[in-house]
This record gives C-alpha cells, structure tokens and sequence, in this order.
C-alpha cells in the first residue's frame, strides 16, 4: 500500500463545532440574564457536554431541537433551541477550510475525481451531514461509513500483529508512508576546508556541493521507511543537529529533533576525512542516524597476470580482487584439472604469461560512535524514573498496610463492644468488663483524634493491647461452647472400646484371637482415661464461667487421640488363618506326588469319584486291547 497524499489541518476537527455552539448559547446566556463574567469551570463543562449531545442529535434530525441544563449559574437554566441550517450557517469558515483541505489532497496526489474509487469517512465528526456534503461536493461521490474509527485501529492493530508474530504466516504487506514535515540536518563549518564533497545519487545518497552548512534529507512526501547517505569532509569530531524545516507546518513550535555527536575526542585528522553518515526515516516518521563511518582509501601491491607478448594487465585496470599467487610465481587456477595433451596443446598455442606486481586502491570503513541528545529521555533519565516509581510503589503498600492496620483497630473496638454487651457478657467479672470498655472508649476517642496519622506499628502494638485484654474473655467463650462436645465424643469412644470388652467377656468369637494380653491393655486403657475425665470434669463443673477453664478442650481431644492410638490397633488386629483354611490350600509337591502314585496304583486315589472314573477308564483300555 502506498500513499499518494497526506493533508492535515492540526487546529481543525469537531471540537471547534463544539465551540461554536458553546460560544452563542452562553453568549445569549448572558444577555438573557444579564450575567457579568464568564461561567465557571464546572458549569463550561456541563454547556459542552450539553453541546456535544446536541450537535449528535441535529446529525439526525433536522428539525429545531431544544438545549436544557439546569442552574448553569446563579441558579439560572438554560433552555434555547437551534436547526441544522442554522447550525451550517454558523460553522460555514469552517466547512470551507475542510473544502480547502480536500482540494489540497486531491492536488498533492495529482489525482482527478474520477480516479478516486472511494472515499471513506472515520470519525465520528466526520460523519455529520454538513461534512458529507462537502465531501460530495470536492469528491463527487458520497462517503461511505462502512467503517468507524474504534474498528480500523483494532483491525489495523491486529493486522501488524499477526505480521510482527512468528506464529502466522501472512502475505507480504508493505506500507510506503510519506514524510510530512521536511527534515534538514545543520553543522558547523569548519575553516579552510569544504563541508560536502559531491557525490552522485545513487542508493540514496544525496548530492550535496559547496560550502551548505544545512541539507535537506527528507523533503516533503518523500517516501518512508527510506535510508539516505551523505558524505562530508571532516578534520575530527563534529556534531550534527537535525530539525523540521517548515516551523509554520508543525503543530508546535519545537522545530529541534535531537544533536548527534560524531566520533571520538582522540580522533583528530591533519588533513580532511570522508566521513558517511546514513540517516533512516522509519514507517512512524522517526528520525535517526543510524551509522557513522570513516572512509579510508590506501594503495596496496598486488600480483597480477599479463602476456609476455603484450604486456597489459589483464582484467579491468581498477579491479580491487586480488590474485593470489603460487609459491613458484605461476598463478594459481581455479579451475578444475583438465587432461595433459589438452593442456599441452594450449600451451602451444597460448602466448605465455607472468606475474608482475601493480598498485591498486582498496578502501576501508571504521564505525565512528555516536551520541544522541534529542527529545526523549535518556537511559539514565529512565532507570531514575523506574527507581521513583518503585518507591512510589513501595509507599502505597506501606501506606494500605497502615491502613489495614488502622482499620483492624477500629473494627476491633466496634465488634468487641458489641459482644460484650451481648454473647461475650456471662464469660467477663464485671471488673474485666468495665476496664475493657473503658479501654475500647479511650481507643476509639484516640483513633479520631491523636491517632489519626501514624504509623503502622503504632496501630499494631494498639491492636495487641487490646486483644491481651478481650482474647481472655473470647476463649473463655469458645471453651464453654465447644466443650461439650468434646466431653461427649471422648464418651462415646470410651464406650465403643467398653463394647469391645463386653463382648469378649461374652466369649463371642470375634474378638477371641486376642491375647489375655492385650484385653488387660485394654482395660487398663478404659480405667486410665475414663478416670482422667472425671477427675477434670469434677474440677471444672463447678468453676463459674468467668474464670479460666481447668481442661482446655485441646487437652481433651488429645487425650481421646492418644487413648485411640492404643487401642484400635488392638481391637483391629486380624484373626490368624484357620486350620481348615489352611487344607484347603492347594500344595504343588503334593499334586505332583499324587500324580505318580496315580501312575503306578490308580487305586490309590484320595478323591472315590475320581478313582471310578479312572477305573473306568482303565476297564475300557483293556476292552481295547483284547
């Protein structure tokens, strides 16, 4: 794809339709109410947006429509109304800007209406009727709409992609862009020798004479992405400035791109050096001298071949291939071998030839480094900003950790004098009740006021003073609530193992392979534990709710864990394989015995049946044989 023609007016869109509106609805605003001054921030904005809203609806509607917005200023409304025509009327300067801007397109392109196949309108404020008539007008065409400005960026956008991703194969595409703003390079001159020396246009490269000290590199639409070339003539280091030709063209009045700094201090020449530079323009219209060379010439010796008969070097006299040549002083082919009687023949007929040594010029190029100092931040410039930004970042973590903080201090006070006003009330004297409220009182009045800003720590040794006080009192009340169930499982586990013994006293056979043993460790287990909880629970019954528990119930899941560990092992040990189990199992070495018995006694035969069959079997072999 290539681009003809690029024309822009940088102050030139619909915010200025906009303003127009804005401009006589607040003037007539004014006027109707006799306002001094103009209307302030808040309500300019309301007025725009207001003006927007209408400015859409006119697109679609070409009927007098109303403008309301409630107490603009001084608590007065606005209400007026306006037409589309009206509306043309008032922005006509500038649909004959756009007209002009149109014509200028068609001109730089060099192209006629007819040779325009379509136009296409993106942008909202493109699309509203007087800009279409325009366009009807200058392309005689109407513009099509088939696509919206969301819609090319994203399909633009995903189109590079696929084309940058290694992952999909697309079709070559090629974007030629052109330059919109020229771009000249400017540099000192130095006295008594010449800045440029002519070279001719070939692969870019400009042609430059005399004495310039400014050369325009990329005129305007030229073609981008491009490389160009320039050589000049330089005693050592010099610096280079690039800038925008055209200051009126740009959209600011920065005309400066950036300074590039050629070469090294060291390097200082008596006489002029050729030094290329190679400036690149790429597809963004990003400026930027990409290489720098020094360009040495020298004269070398070399062997070349020439005919005893007429001595002229064969070859082209500015050839800069060298010959190698044998240690014998023939030169070397590299030909392949041929046969001897060929060979000999030729060397019949061919005059003979020798090496002789001449001069010839080779040229050499040394990259020169470059400094640049433009518009963008440097890479220094960048870590110092990235290292700002990692405080910044590291103060807003310390800052919602303070506030996290803060906040638990402040949800701690609420929560627990809400509790002990209510479920936490029967585990708390009356004296650990009033001291915590106080204390939560005191903390809340200084949360407002001293403690407002400090911090973290502060408000994490806070929280920590305040649970040593109302964490007694909640694990009272989680001991008291939990307890029971504890007690009740501990129970019913004593129980299963007393079943157990029960059981065994009754001499049922499901538990009569166990050990005299192990019953007694089971008994012993049953009386150990069950006395434990007794005794606990004798000390704790009595003890009122405000006081500390005797038996946590931690300790009581421990002890049925522990009581548990011991006996199910044994109540689960297996039964051992019984004796008839054990006949039933087949033996190899004796079917193998009993095989060979068979062989010599069929008689012999444990199993009745199988002896009958056998003899049988026997009685009709015999039969057979007779």
């Amino acid at each position: 794809m290539k681009v003809l023609a690029t024309t822009c007016d940088a102050f030139l869109g619909g915010r200025d339709f906009d303003e127009r509106l804005f401009n006589k609805f607040a003037s007539e605003f004014q006027q109707q109410y006799k306002l001094k001054g103009s209307l302030s921030s808040k309500a300019t904005i309301r007025l725009l947006q207001e003006c927007e809203k209408l400015k859409k609806s006119m697109s679609a509607n070409s009927s007098e429509l109303p403008i309301n917005v409630e107490s603009l200023a001084e608590d007065r409304d606005l209400a007026n109304k306006m037409k589309r025509t009206d509306f043309e009327e008032l922005c006509s300067d500038l649909l004959q800007r756009f007209q002009m801007l149109f014509t200028k397109c068609l001109d730089v392109a060099k192209l006629k209406t007819e040779d325009v196949h379509s136009v296409e309108l993106i942008g909202g404020s493109s699309r509203i009727p007087m800009i279409k008539n325009v366009v009807a007008s200058v392309f005689k065409q109407e513009g099509k709409t088939s696509l919206n400005a969301d819609e090319a960026v994203a399909r633009g956008c995903a189109f590079q992609a696929a084309i940058c991703s290694p992952a999909f194969k697309v079709k070559d595409f090629t974007v030629i862009e052109q330059c919109l703003y020229p771009i000249i390079i400017q540099f000192d001159q130095e006295e008594g020798s010449e800045q440029c020396m002519q070279t001719e246009e070939i692969d870019g490269t400009l042609t430059t004479q005399g004495k310039n000290m400014c050369i325009e590199v990329f005129p305007f639409l030229h073609p981008i992405p491009s490389s160009r070339q320039i050589v000049l003539l330089r005693h050592g280091v010099f610096t280079l400035e690039a800038r925008y030709a055209n200051k009126d063209s740009l959209p600011n009045q920065n005309i400066v791109i950036g300074t590039f700094r050629i070469g090294d201090a060291s390097q200082v020449f008596t006489e002029p050096r050729k030094i290329k530079l190679k400036m690149r323009m790429n597809t963004h219209g990003i400026f930027n001298i990409s290489q720098a060379q020094l360009i040495e010439e020298y004269e070398k010796e070399v062997e070349v071949s020439v005919s005893e008969d007429n001595p002229v070097v064969d070859g082209p006299p500015n050839s800069k291939q060298e010959v190698t040549t044998a240690s014998n002083g023939d030169t070397e082919s590299q030909n392949p071998p041929v046969d001897s009687n060929q060979t000999n023949m030729q060397d019949s007929t061919s005059p003979k030839k020798k090496t002789v040594m001449k001069k010839k010029k080779f040229t050499k190029y040394h990259d020169l480094s470059i400094e640049v100092s433009n518009m963008q931040f440097t890479t220094k410039q960048l870590n110092e900003f990235c290292e700002i930004g990692a405080n910044l970042i590291q103060q807003d973590k310390l800052e919602r950790e303070r506030v996290n903080s803060k906040n638990a201090v402040e949800e701690y006070v609420y929560e627990m004098r809400s509790k002990l006003q209510g479920p936490l009330n029967p585990f708390a004297s009356p004296a650990e009740s009033e001291s915590l409220l106080q204390l939560l009182d005191m903390t809340e009045e200084w949360l407002y006021g001293d403690g407002e800003s400090l911090k973290r720590h502060v408000y994490v040794e806070k929280l920590a003073e305040l649970r040593s006080k109302g964490d007694p009192i909640v694990h009272r009340a989680n001991e008291h609530l939990n307890r029971p169930l504890a007690v009740d499982n501990f129970n019913r586990s004593l129980v299963r193992i007393r079943k157990v013994l029960d059981s065994i006293a009754a001499g049922e056979p499901t538990y009569d392979h166990l050990t005299q043993a192990q019953v007694n460790q089971l008994e012993d287990m049953i009386v150990q534990y069950e006395t434990w909880l007794n005794q606990q629970m004798m000390q704790q019954n009595p003890r009122p709710q405000t006081s500390d528990p005797v038996v946590k119930v931690t300790d009581i899941v421990s002890q049925q864990q522990a009581m548990e560990s011991v006996c199910h092992p044994i109540i689960n040990t297996p039964k051992p394989p019984t004796a008839s189990h054990t006949n039933n199992t087949p033996d190899l070495n004796s079917q193998n015995s009993g095989q060979s018995n068979d062989v010599n006694n069929p008689n012999t035969n444990s199993n009745p049946g199988t002896n009958h069959s056998k003899k049988g079997a026997d009685d009709e072999q015999n039969m057979d044989l007779d």
